[in-house]
């Protein structure tokens, strides 16, 4: 990223949200094309999911213009640690969500794959969990 201003409006919810949740929202969504002429809408991608290193680059940016002041290597990690980590709950109420609007029976929009986005949704959580927590790391002794 080149750009020396960045700015970051959660216009959708208007109100304050833990800056990892949203931050792990926003790597979430460089996946979906939400304005797919055909059914079921949408388009979920996982090959346009960001890279660590603009993960990186946009936790840097972030932590720079939060403090004014550059940040620390570990303070980047962390933050896209948590970002990744909170991710998966972004995953589980977009699932939520869909599923809620699939059974909504006063609903206009019927040509929409709620269905098919509450499953992509969460099969990308199986896949980041376990990208996350290996099995492996899992096990106590």
């Amino acid at each position: 990223m080149h750009s020396s201003n960045v700015t970051i409006i959660d216009y959708e919810y208007s109100m304050y949200m833990e800056r990892s949740y949203d931050l792990g929202n926003h790597f979430i969504e460089w996946m979906v094309e939400n304005e797919c002429e055909e059914y079921p809408g949408f388009e979920f991608c996982i090959d346009k999911a960001p890279t660590k290193e603009q993960k990186r680059a946009m936790a840097e940016i972030y932590l720079q213009e939060w403090s004014l002041k550059a940040p620390t290597k570990q303070e980047i990690k962390t933050l896209v640690w948590e970002a990744d980590v909170l991710s998966l709950a972004s995953l589980v109420v977009w699932a939520l969500w869909a599923l809620i609007h699939l059974t909504d029976s006063t609903l206009e929009r019927r040509d929409w794959g709620y269905g098919e986005y509450a499953l992509q949704r969460y099969r990308y959580y199986y896949i980041l969990k376990d990208q996350l927590f290996p099995q492996e790391a899992l096990v106590i002794n």
